[in-house]
């Protein structure tokens, strides 16, 4: 049951990744084709919930999940998990009205298909909002710093992985505007 229940909370953390970096396919991964999701003003199935969460995505510069408890309850090829998170949203300047933290509880009903876990139905549950309007600094230009996509840091250093040699991919090599 250990295992089943560390899968379960990588499918979590393997979504937050997802949205944080806009990486949908890993986003799309979290999820069994047939998912359902109800998330703010949203429900619908997983192809929709794409299309809705990069058009919301679109509104920030960046947003970062920090996740909390978690607490997943296994029955067989069955689960239910509660994963508590706050997400920070940045926007596109400091006066943005998209600069808000948001504590938030994922309430998922998931299912082991062929062997891999994956969100059926999720309940995206907004317990508080802190509005960051005006309060927010955005890092200087010299500082390393994430990215969307393929050219955030993380993905350079998977590479190191995927069986290309350290020195063709130095993790220290142009650090500056890039994801650490």
């Amino acid at each position: 049951m250990t295992n089943d229940k560390q899968a379960i909370h990588e499918v979590v953390l393997g979504y937050c990744r997802g949205v944080d970096r806009l990486d949908l396919d890993l986003v799309r991964s979290a999820y069994h084709p047939d998912a359902l999701d109800h998330h703010s003003s949203f429900t619908g199935k997983i192809n929709e919930f794409l299309v809705w969460v990069e058009t919301e995505l679109a509104k920030y510069r960046s947003t970062m999940h920090f996740v909390g408890n978690h607490l997943a309850k296994v029955d067989g090829d069955r689960a239910v998990s509660e994963t508590y998170a706050m997400v920070v949203h940045v926007g596109h300047s400091p006066q943005d009205e998209a600069n808000y933290t948001s504590g938030v509880r994922y309430i998922d009903y998931m299912e082991r298909r062929d062997g891999r876990w994956a969100i059926s139905e999720r309940w995206a549950i907004r317990d508080w909002i802190r509005s960051e309007v005006n309060n927010l600094s955005l890092p200087p230009g010299h500082v390393a710093q994430g990215a969307r996509g393929q050219d955030d840091r993380i993905f350079k250093a998977l590479k190191l992985l995927e069986g290309h040699s350290s020195s063709a991919l130095p993790l220290s090599a142009g650090l500056a505007g890039q994801g650490a």
